[in-house]
């Protein structure tokens, strides 16, 4: 279930500069649509463009995640990590930097490595305004299923530790945006 939320959460983060959507829309649609069979192929021709290469490394990043998701073929988690590497994210618009972060959460989760993917999804989280308050929403929930995921594996002190970090901010998330499922989810949870 938790895996579906960032699927959508990535969705949602979409834009890029003026001077490079033309070439990428199409790809990014595709994705949208989750069509991820297309989307990766799409997204490997169009890297091809310099003036797309990120975006489209990005993209093709998270088709291979979206593909790992389905078929649990580790194959398409290390092509996912190897697209995602080759971004260069200073040449990202604001917010496809937020959805690069989300992605890379995403990856780190996905290998199950949940606190580094726990931080890499609290950073994500400081760009909340480039995400939009349903996509944050789905990243905080990825956050606190990382610590959760964490917390199983600690000893009694550290779990502790864990699940009050995750209620302090499922609490300050629900006070600001009361309309939240993952801060009312994690608030009873934690």
């Amino acid at each position: 279930r938790r895996c579906v939320a960032v699927g959508a959460a990535v969705a949602a983060l979409s834009g890029t500069p003026a001077a490079a959507q033309g070439p990428i829309d199409a790809v990014r649609q595709l994705y949208n649509q989750g069509r991820f069979e297309a989307a990766v192929k799409a997204a490997a021709e169009a890297r091809t463009d310099p003036a797309v290469a990120d975006v489209a490394s990005l993209i093709l990043g998270r088709s291979c995640l979206e593909r790992f998701r389905q078929s649990e073929d580790r194959a398409d988690l290390v092509a996912g990590r190897e697209a995602l590497r080759d971004v260069r994210p200073s040449r990202l618009s604001r917010r496809d930097q937020a959805d690069y972060l989300v992605c890379l959460g995403e990856a780190l989760y996905l290998e199950e490595s949940y606190g580094a993917a726990a931080q890499v999804f609290a950073s994500a989280l400081e760009r909340a305004d480039e995400l939009g308050t349903r996509a944050a929403d789905r990243v905080f929930d990825w956050w606190a299923t990382s610590l959760d995921r964490q917390a199983q594996a600690a000893d009694v002190d550290e779990r502790e530790r864990l699940y009050i970090e995750v209620l302090v901010r499922a609490e300050t998330i629900s006070a600001r945006h009361p309309e939240s499922p993952a801060a009312a989810y994690w608030v009873v949870v934690a």
